[in-house]
């Protein structure tokens, strides 16, 4: 092998070998998934099965980059229909307290749902041991923006953006949603609008400092303090906090525990003032981690269907 050849080899191993590094090297906290979950659920819950759905006629794209921080990269996983779909994109947040669990953990419902006919994107964030509020709640605008800049590409009409989320991912689709306008930083000057035109929470709260919630550390190791030290930070994370007559339609998929849907019936009393369409679906006797077994999953994923194509027939709430 001639010098030049060996270069050039040793050139793409170095350079490859560095970017995997600089993507490693920011804190992680693995501690969440689904098969812990499952385990320990099924000691209350000894019917429940881990939701598995098909990849069959589906289209799969996975780590697009969509933001890049210095040498860090963000990314979605991409799952569309090889049929012609609804053009309706979904942005799909995992949960974990703000802490724990990666994008891998909404693969599930986003092949369901891509069975459906929607095109869904799970993302990836910064977590509160890399970056704190409002880190995530910019990043997650911004793969609204690059949904929409993309939008060509993945046949999915800009104006018609869902944000669906679990847990705390449903926290940060609701505040996303009833937002529905960037959070002014300097570093993102982008023209284009974060808004989205529904919220799919799923076990996700609305206030911080609600008397259902029951908020702690992990709360608090993502807004930088307690509910004292911190009080802002609590107070302007709470979606209760931004209700406006422009906020996004919302579905609420819940379990019996009423700390992850704290402020659920306050947002409720606004919206029916409002005129601004919302629905529940309820499970009393279920995990909080409901959506990721059997026999929540398939009602889960027919709910999301219904809500949103509900919203659908009605080009006057979607397009505005």
């Amino acid at each position: 092998m001639s010098f030049s050849k060996l270069f050039v080899l040793l050139f793409v191993f170095l350079h490859c070998t560095s970017h995997l590094w600089a993507q490693k090297s920011f804190p992680r906290d693995t501690s969440f998934t689904v098969k812990g979950t499952f385990e320990k659920e099924k000691k209350k819950f000894p019917h429940i099965e881990i939701a598995l759905a098909d990849t069959n006629n589906l289209k799969i794209k996975q780590d697009i980059v969509y933001k890049n921080i210095a040498q860090r990269e963000l990314t979605v996983d991409v799952f569309q229909p090889l049929a012609e779909g609804k053009n309706i994109g979904i942005l799909l947040i995992h949960g974990g307290g703000w802490k724990t669990g990666d994008k891998t953990h909404m693969h599930e419902l986003a092949k369901a749902l891509a069975k459906k006919g929607y095109t869904c994107f799970a993302v990836e964030y910064r977590l509160s041991l890399e970056a704190k509020y409002p880190a995530a709640v910019e990043d997650l605008q911004d793969a609204i923006r690059w949904m929409k800049k993309n939008a060509a590409q993945y046949a999915i009409h800009p104006n018609t953006i869902i944000c669906l989320g679990t847990s705390s991912g449903g926290q940060l689709a609701s505040l996303i949603g009833v937002l529905n306008k960037s959070l002014a930083t300097k570093a993102n000057k982008s023209t284009l609008s974060p808004s989205v035109k529904a919220v799919i929470n799923i076990d996700g709260l609305l206030s911080f400092s609600h008397p259902d919630a029951q908020e702690g550390t992990m709360a608090a190791e993502w807004l930088g303090g307690d509910s004292i030290g911190a009080a802002q930070n609590w107070k302007q994370a709470s979606a209760l906090t931004h209700l406006s007559k422009n906020s996004a339609p919302m579905l609420f998929i819940t379990s019996g525990f009423k700390r992850f849907s704290a402020g659920k019936y306050d947002l409720m009393q606004y919206y029916k003032k409002w005129g601004i369409s919302y629905d529940e679906l309820h499970f009393e006797h279920s995990p909080h981690t409901f959506w990721y077994f059997h026999p929540w999953f398939i009602p889960t994923v027919n709910k999301i269907d219904e809500f949103i194509s509900g919203l659908y027939k009605c080009p006057t709430k979607l397009f505005k």
